[in-house]
């Protein structure tokens, strides 16, 4: 196994503030299927150790947290599987931009990725991880390097249930 050490903060009363990311994508990482990529291998694999620190209301300014406990998560093969749609929706959304089925605008290819709620029972979904945003997305389209601005993402209700929180 591998293991990830994760610092979570926690709203008290609500659980996790914000998804759990994971490292920037590269586009080589969608030249393979999913049975074969380095992303299953990885939540087959590992188990994420999480900190957890509660804190008392949601904001910017947390303030002190307080040490909760310390949990960890490891990925049933329904987890697997779910996965493994959201790495195929993206592996489509690339393929169809390299065709052009969509048209030119680029916009209809960030449309068809999978963001939060993409379909029932995700619990992998992608977030921009830059500045810029939405601007993000695009990096998985037009990029001349093979490092994106785009992540994986555990969603903050599967986190809550997964560690069976509030």
């Amino acid at each position: 196994s591998n293991y990830v050490i994760k610092n979570s903060p926690l709203i008290k009363g609500w659980g996790f503030k914000e998804r759990m990311f994971f490292k920037n994508m590269s586009l080589s990482d969608f030249e393979v299927d999913w049975d074969d990529s380095n992303w299953k291998h990885y939540f087959e694999d590992v188990c994420i150790i999480n900190i957890l620190y509660e804190f008392d209301k949601a904001g910017s300014k947390l303030g002190e947290g307080i040490l909760k406990e310390v949990k960890t998560i490891t990925f049933s093969a329904d987890d697997i599987d779910s996965m493994e749609i959201t790495f195929n929706m993206i592996k489509n959304a690339i393929t169809c931009y390299r065709k052009k089925e969509l048209g030119h605008d680029i916009e209809r290819y960030v449309n068809i990725l999978p963001t939060p709620k993409s379909f029932e029972n995700q619990i992998l979904e992608i977030g921009p991880r830059a500045s810029k945003g939405k601007n993000s997305y695009y990096t998985l389209f037009e990029n001349d390097k093979d490092r994106t601005n785009v992540a994986f993402a555990l969603n903050k209700e599967f986190l809550n249930k997964k560690l069976e929180l509030y």
